[in-house]
């Protein structure tokens, strides 16, 4: 039986592609982010994403929610986010099972 998301059930948010990644760079393109589920609908999930704070500029910054001289914000709320284990961004996935390697 899979396991479905309840409301304060921890998962991981994918962020959008960072510009900057490059070849060889050991971060990947898209980064996840742990976030809490607040709702539970048909749509999706609702969640507040836990960003790193400067370190997720780059991959916030397309959508208008970094910008340049302003502080990065701590939580993000994101409606409707779909489930995908393969990490579309955008998406939600469970957390990664010790020693794997997303």
């Amino acid at each position: 039986m899979k396991e479905k998301p309840i409301k304060g059930s921890i998962v991981h948010y994918v962020l959008p592609p960072r510009p900057d990644a490059k070849a060889g760079d050991p971060r990947p393109e898209c980064e996840s982010r742990p976030a809490m589920v607040v709702d539970v609908t048909t749509a999706g999930l609702s969640l507040q994403v836990f960003t790193d704070g400067e370190r997720d500029r780059p991959a916030l910054a397309g959508s208008g929610e970094a910008r340049w001289g302003e502080p990065v914000p701590a939580l993000l709320s994101r409606d409707a986010v779909k489930h995908d284990e393969s990490g579309k961004p955008g998406t939600w996935h469970w957390p990664p099972k010790e020693g794997s390697k997303r």
